[in-house]
């Protein structure tokens, strides 16, 4: 095989070993064009190295997109567990305030019944003293 440099001097490519060619765009190298035999080879090994990029892209934006998901699915659950947690503040706050109003309920009827009995102990009181008054008057009266 012949190329022609602008000096003009004719080499093989086989007596050097391989050679840059001003053509080339410094493709070949020493034992072939970039180690290849052949422009089919070299193609063919870059088709494969690109599309061994194109997977490793793809498996990197799935695992990001898993990634990104799972965080989603982990922010949710955290504002699920937040709201659930609220819920059960809630219901033991009102809980404790049905609780205090039953107490309170209690307590007054408890009141109410304690200045009844007060009442009516100092109603029979009155109405025994008077009965004794009485007594006394009617006794006094005879004597």
């Amino acid at each position: 095989m012949y190329k022609l440099i602008p000096t003009g001097i004719v080499i093989t490519m086989t007596m050097i070993g391989c050679t840059v060619l001003p053509e080339d765009s410094g493709r070949y190298r020493q034992g072939g064009y970039y180690g290849y035999q052949s422009d089919a080879l070299y193609h063919q090994h870059r088709y494969e190295q690109q599309r061994q990029l194109e997977r490793q892209r793809a498996y990197q934006q799935e695992r990001e997109r898993q990634l990104w998901l799972r965080s989603q699915q982990q922010k949710q659950a955290q504002l699920a567990r937040a709201r659930q947690i609220e819920q059960q503040r809630q219901r033991e706050l009102e809980r404790r305030r049905m609780e205090q109003k039953r107490a309170q309920e209690q307590q007054h009827r408890n009141q109410q019944q304690q200045n009844r009995r007060e009442q009516a102990l100092k109603q029979q009181q009155r109405q025994k003293a008077e009965q004794i008054r009485r007594e006394r008057l009617e006794r006094n009266s005879r004597n």
